[in-house]
């Protein structure tokens, strides 16, 4: 009895351990960068000027946080994440012009190996025909603490 008793304290344990670990490995990234013009990102509508950008992770679905300078925060859910070697290059935000409107398509957190996709909003499409993604433009991300 004292063994399987062991066993099943040591089996608790491990998990404690492992659940308390699991945050710091979640490589959650800061950063900040200045955005020239009006965009979009996801629910969010950014105006021109300096932003902190955060990552995190809620349940299973990153979720990525943005503050301005000007006291306005958003909290957007990521799409797909691709996983890429973390560098010490720094991240950046890739914006795409969506039928004259700018909209947040990517942004990479190279500091921590993450590659975050996002969708265009359903109502960016004109009179049914569609999003035609014209001209990209990348936004440098200062990896910041």
């Amino acid at each position: 009895m004292n063994v399987k008793r062991c066993l099943v304290l040591s089996a608790l344990a491990i998990v404690v351990l492992a659940s308390v670990t699991l945050p710091a490995n979640a490589q959650n990234y800061r950063g900040k960068f200045t955005l020239p013009f009006e965009a979009h990102w996801g629910i969010a509508d950014l105006q021109p000027g300096d932003y902190t950008v955060w990552t995190d992770s809620v349940g299973a679905g990153p979720v990525i946080h943005v503050a301005g300078a000007n006291g306005m925060t958003a909290t957007i859910l990521a799409g797909p994440v691709e996983l890429r070697e973390a560098s010490g290059g720094h991240g950046k935000i890739e914006i795409s012009d969506v039928n004259g409107t700018q909209v947040v398509t990517k942004f990479t957190a190279a500091l921590v190996g993450k590659e975050f996709s996002f969708a265009i909003p359903s109502s960016l499409t004109r009179h049914g025909l569609g999003v035609v993604a014209m001209k990209k433009a990348a936004i440098p991300v200062v990896d910041g603490k």
